[in-house]
């Protein structure tokens, strides 16, 4: 139903995908036939060649990413946060957060976990929160 009351009558076209498909197959076919002796004009290695270059300085980089991801996961992991567990106030490391523990954060603290805010110390209840995310889903 439409937001007015009116029934929606709609015809079940899905999107067609096969143009993706069909070029996906057109560049599989092609590249397979440069591996063909018999009938390519060209050595593979022309054909191969750049493109083992090029996976390889793009493996190299996304490696590269990776192992600096790691390094940043690792440093954000060992931070002492407060949490309360039994009503006591108690530091752990971040990445010793479970589900269940209550996070005591102060101001201008780095949220070291996805939570749930349950409470904050203005008296109106207010709290601010800023990301650095590009897109936020709510």
């Amino acid at each position: 139903m439409s937001p007015a009351g009116i029934p929606t009558v709609t015809i079940g076209f899905p999107i067609p995908n096969t143009p993706c498909g069909i070029f996906s197959l057109r560049i599989y076919w092609n590249n397979s036939g440069q591996l063909w002796p018999t009938i390519t004009p060209v050595s593979p290695a022309t054909t191969w060649g750049p493109l083992a270059i090029i996976f390889t300085v793009s493996a190299s980089k996304e490696a590269w990413d990776d192992y600096n991801r790691y390094l940043s996961d690792k440093k954000v992991n060992e931070r002492r946060i407060w949490v309360v567990k039994d009503g006591i106030r108690r530091q752990i490391k971040a990445r010793e957060i479970h589900v269940g523990n209550i996070v005591w954060l102060h101001e201008n603290d780095e949220i070291p976990c996805d939570l749930v805010l349950i409470g904050t110390s203005d008296p109106q209840g207010i709290c601010y929160v800023e990301d650095m995310l590009e897109f936020l889903f709510v």
